[in-house]
């Protein structure tokens, strides 16, 4: 699969409220999570904090705080190390073009190093995808996504 030379920022991100009231810090690490070249398809990867630091040329104070900011507002999930980011909206805007692309989403989300994180990906995917609220308004897999039921909160360790 060629890798994408962009990440599509939607312009509507500059009246988000949520987006807004964010510090410089923040926004900038916003930016750099969606647009990176750690960035994929599914809107989630595997980041290690010194890599980022590096990347930005912050101290890791300066980036862990930017990062749990995100977090704490919701437009991210970050695993309990730090290192695997997820964008909460990704699929609202990213949304499968068809149903091979769909398909494949769902076997890097099968994919995702850490439950809590797979967890919000699946859930937002699902939000987005298969509940309709796109565009794209077909089931991709013909219901691969068996990991909604088996996810943490369903087997009663949330």
């Amino acid at each position: 699969m060629a890798k994408r030379s962009f990440s599509m920022v939607t312009r509507t991100i500059w009246r988000s409220k949520r987006f807004r009231a964010l510090d410089d810090s923040m926004r900038l690490l916003m930016f750099y999570f969606i647009t990176s070249p750690h960035q994929n398809s599914i809107g989630c990867f595997t980041l290690p904090v010194e890599y980022a630091c590096a990347d930005l040329g912050w101290p890791q104070e300066v980036y862990e705080s930017a990062r749990d900011g995100l977090a704490n507002c919701g437009l991210i999930t970050v695993s309990e190390d730090g290192e695997t980011i997820f964008i909460s909206d990704w699929f609202t805007h990213c949304p499968p073009s068809n149903r091979n692309h769909a398909v494949g989403l769902e076997r890097q989300i099968e994919d995702i190093p850490d439950e809590a994180v797979k967890d919000a990906a699946f859930t937002a995917y699902s939000e987005a995808v298969l509940d309709g609220q796109n565009e794209n308004k077909f089931r991709p897999s013909g219901g691969n996504v068996s990991h909604l039921t088996n996810t943490s909160f369903l087997r009663g360790r949330a």
